[in-house]
């Protein structure tokens, strides 16, 4: 009976320590949706600048056909248009690394709701298994102590 019990406990342990893996797990999820979330963001603000950077270009190229300097305009725009396309490079890089670890996450955290789900059950048919037990004994018990009214009555 005790083995039942230290049994259930162990189960129940188990399970309290997979449910806080997967609260865990969905806490990091929700940190990366938000993270992704800012970097989509990011871009869509660095391909705005990337607009404007392109416009001013242009501007830039009409000015300097007018004030001879096209070469010296030019090049100073197109360098901060590389720039930013570099840095929209490096925010496309951890958008895709961010979906990995979330894709990752997800999956563990799927995996540990179904052993999470098989605890449960496990520990639902140890339950069940100890009442049952728990009636044999009272009934052995109840059949003991018949017995030993009879006895004492002889």
């Amino acid at each position: 009976m005790e083995e039942i019990k230290r049994q259930k406990a162990e189960w129940e342990a188990i399970q309290d320590a997979h449910a806080a893996q997967v609260k865990e797990f969905n806490d990091r999820h929700t940190a990366q949706e938000y993270e992704v979330e800012s970097l989509k963001r990011k871009i869509a603000q660095l391909e705005e600048e990337i607009a404007i950077a392109d416009t001013t270009i242009d501007k830039l190229k009409e000015n300097a056909k007018e004030n001879g300097n096209l070469d010296a305009k030019h090049t100073i725009a197109e360098q901060g248009k590389v720039v930013l396309e570099q840095q929209i490079d490096e925010y496309i890089s951890k958008l895709k690394v961010s979906g990995e670890i979330l894709e990752s996450s997800q999956a563990k955290a799927e995996h540990l709701t179904r052993k999470v789900q098989a605890l449960e059950q496990a520990n639902e048919d140890w339950e069940k298994k100890y009442e049952a037990l728990e009636g044999q004994y009272k009934a052995v018990q109840k059949e003991y102590e018949e017995f030993q009214l009879e006895i004492s009555n002889l």
